[in-house]
């Protein structure tokens, strides 16, 4: 499909695209769109019943290094030992401690990049309430002293010093350093970004051991305990509440470019989270919220690539915050100490890359999902606000376009490559279906009780109080006229008989050629409201004021089996499309019997009002019902799980369907409207407005492009796919 697309075609849509998408690259200073996912997950954790040992003391505001196999934790508040825990022996071990003097809290660590790579790692130490900063050349405590005993000051912090051994203190005294956060950066890794409160930005040379220049950044009133993190060499991204930012640097002019970034609203009262950088996202674990002073257990995802947002709830054992984050080599996130409620914790919790691979996988498809909505959102706007001359084929174009330019812009910019889920969201749009108003055969007095297709779709009949009317689709003609009051009719399979039913309590088989009577069938003992034919012609079920079903054998007239027991009216019968189940709609709830044994095999409940309809999908697999809760509901027909409740009718819902590919809701109501859903959301597609009064009854043709739908004035309004 889009190999076939020309460039000057493309090129006539862009201009008409930029403008209906409001679509612009953003500048210094503007907002990006954002979305939030929402999901609840079960992940895995290592907590002290697992595999991950408890932390020798509690510690919260601590910081950590990975080196190797070990987690480097560099202290807390008020508390100044270090320790290496060893994620293959699932051990520890004591480094070193702080001295006395050094109190620590809000303090920050960070790793300085070697030139020598067979050089130990250093670690920078600086910041805090009542700042320090120091060094420590870390030695790994795993291996023994065998190798470092020429070095005096290996695994000790130590004043840091510049070439000559001057003592270098970085921040100034009248600087907040509380809660800062920094990273290092710069084309030769040489360049410490700092942040810190109240909204304050520094650079310092780790080569020179200078302040290179300074920044007010916007917005920010109390930059701590915050999240900062690096995007990539010279980019940072900033968190802190309500505020987002993308920050540039470049290095040759010494200046800055900003970018705001939208923050999702549970994320927006939130303060001293861990948080850790994972391939093109930011993990945030727990948190502390300022409004209610609860803590959390929420994980939130932020997808750098898509400025999109998406939190899971419930994740953590406990509720944390002021815990530490740290991602292993194996691209595990491992949680690190904190508060939980009124106590620091020794947690020590692991979460597993296979979850967050299935998180990413999740999120993909939500993406994929959000536009299947927007697509929805979007064109049942432009429908509804279109003349009655419009073409669907042009507009189904257009929109084809719009979401193939907007994809191909978004993997521009990403630099990927066409998804083969794009191509099903597409085919998916094209196939879906829009009506529109084709004609009306009668508009009476009269109320129509009922209103049937022909099964080749080529006839339609309507029940009127004192006759049954039939028309020919093609020449919207009538054709035939039978004399009787009916509740209810319908087709036989092979369109040979119409078969009716009334308050007489009699059910009468007609010629639909002839128009003849030839057949009644007698039993029940009161009005029967509801008929059908079961798929292969040869039983007929119905549905009685007597508080009965029935069955009926065709040929003979014979009543076969009679399903009783019901406190009320049955309202509506249906056969599954296999004939082996029974869907009847009661008062307050939706039964399955089973056609064969004459036995109940399940019970719908929940509704706040009387079921008036119910029918299966044409796979079986689900069961459509409506109700005077105003409520459209969609069933798992096998488990009797409820999964979606529809709400856009204003009043009774008289009736529900599925169109033959089992994608599309179709609902009538007194409301006066035929409302299609997309089924995969629960999502209203259109509304068929033209009654002058409420809707009482609704079929759908056999191919699913013919909508009849009657109502109280005795109109019959035919609908036609577009």
């Amino acid at each position: 499909m889009r190999k076939l697309i020309s460039r000057v075609f493309i090129m006539q849509w862009i201009d008409e695209f930029f403008l209906a998408k409001g679509f612009c690259f953003l500048k210094k200073g503007e907002s990006a769109l954002f979305f939030l996912t929402k999901e609840t997950a079960k992940i895995s954790v290592m907590t002290q019943s697992g595999r991950s040992a408890n932390l020798p003391v509690p510690l919260s505001q601590s910081q950590c290094i990975m080196h190797n196999d070990e987690i480097l934790i560099c202290g807390g508040y008020e508390n100044n030992v270090c320790y290496s825990y060893n994620i293959v022996k699932n051990q520890y071990k004591r480094i070193c401690s702080y001295s006395k003097k050094i109190e620590l809290n809000g303090h920050c660590v960070v790793k300085l990049v070697s030139k020598d790579k067979d050089a130990n790692d250093t670690l920078l130490s600086f910041g805090g309430m009542k700042k320090h900063t120091l060094m420590m050349e870390y030695s790994s405590v795993w291996e023994g002293k065998k190798n470092n005993k020429k070095k005096r000051n290996y695994n000790k912090w130590v004043p840091f010093a510049d070439n000559d051994n001057n003592p270098i203190c970085i921040g100034k005294e009248e600087d907040n350093y509380c809660g800062l956060r920094a990273v290092i950066s710069g084309s030769k890794h040489h360049l410490l970004f700092i942040t810190y409160s109240p909204n304050n930005m520094n650079v310092f040379n780790l080569d020179t051991f200078q302040m290179v220049t300074s920044l007010m950044l916007p917005h920010c009133t109390n930059l701590s305990f915050h999240c900062f993190a690096l995007a990539k060499e010279n980019e940072m991204l900033l968190f802190c509440k309500e505020v987002g930012l993308s920050i540039k640097y470049n290095e040759a002019s010494y200046n800055f470019e900003l970018c705001t970034l939208q923050v999702c609203e549970t994320m927006r009262q939130l303060k001293s989270y861990g948080y850790i950088r994972i391939c093109n996202s930011i993990l945030f674990f727990g948190g502390w919220n300022d409004n209610n002073k609860l803590i959390v257990k929420h994980f939130h995802r932020y997808s750098i690539t898509n400025k999109t947002w998406t939190i899971f709830e419930n994740i953590l054992p406990v509720p944390l915050h002021s815990c530490a984050g740290i991602l292993s080599d194996d691209n595990s996130a491992y949680i690190i100490g904190g508060n939980s409620e009124d106590k620091t914790t020794t947690a020590n919790i692991c979460v597993k890359s296979k979850w967050m691979e299935e998180a990413k996988a999740k999120e993909k498809q939500q993406r994929i999902e959000r536009e299947e909505r927007s697509i929805i959102e979007r064109n049942r706007f432009e429908i509804e606000n279109m003349d009655e001359n419009f073409d669907i084929k042009k507009l189904k174009q257009k929109k084809e376009m719009e979401l193939i330019l907007g994809h191909w812009l978004r993997r521009f910019v990403t630099k990927k490559g066409w998804i083969p889920e794009f191509d099903m969201l597409i085919s998916r749009y094209l196939m879906m279906k829009y009506f529109k108003p084709l004609k009306i055969f009668e508009n009476q007095c009269d109320i129509v009780y009922s209103v049937k297709f022909s099964s080749d779709g080529t006839k339609i009949a309507a029940a009127y109080d004192e006759t049954i009317r039939i028309w020919d689709i093609k020449s919207r003609k009538r054709i035939q006229v039978l004399k009787t009051r009916s509740n209810d009719i319908q087709f036989s399979p092979d369109d040979r008989w119409i078969v009716s039913c009334g308050n007489d309590s009699v059910i009468r088989i007609w010629d639909a050629n002839l128009g003849t009577e030839i057949q009644t069938l007698e039993g029940h003992f009161g009005s029967v409201v509801t008929i059908q034919f079961s798929p292969d012609g040869k039983t007929i079920a119905s549905g009685s004021c007597d508080a009965t079903i029935r069955l009926w054998d065709v040929a003979s007239g014979k009543e076969i089996n009679k399903m009783g027991n019901f406190l009320g009216t049955i309202n509506s019968v249906k056969f599954s499309h296999d004939g082996r189940q029974i869907v009847a709609a009661l008062d307050t709830c939706v039964e399955i019997w089973d056609v064969s044994s004459g036995e109940k095999s399940n019970t719908l409940s929940g509704y706040f009002g009387c079921v008036l309809n119910a029918q299966f999908s044409h796979n079986d697999h689900f069961i459509v019902c409506g109700s005077t809760d105003r409520t459209v509901r969609l069933w798992n027909a096998k488990t009797g799980e409820m999964l979606k409740i529809l709400k856009s009718h204003f009043s009774d819902v008289k009736g529900a369907a599925f169109l033959p590919d089992d994608q599309i809701l179709v609902s009538c109501s007194l409301d006066k409207t035929v409302r299609l859903w997309d089924m995969k959301f629960g999502m209203e597609i259109q509304s068929l407005k033209g009654h002058i009064r409420g809707i009482v009854r609704m079929d759908i043709s056999p191919d699913g492009n013919m909508i009849a739908s009657t109502s109280i004035d005795g109109a019959v309004q035919l609908w036609g796919a577009l």
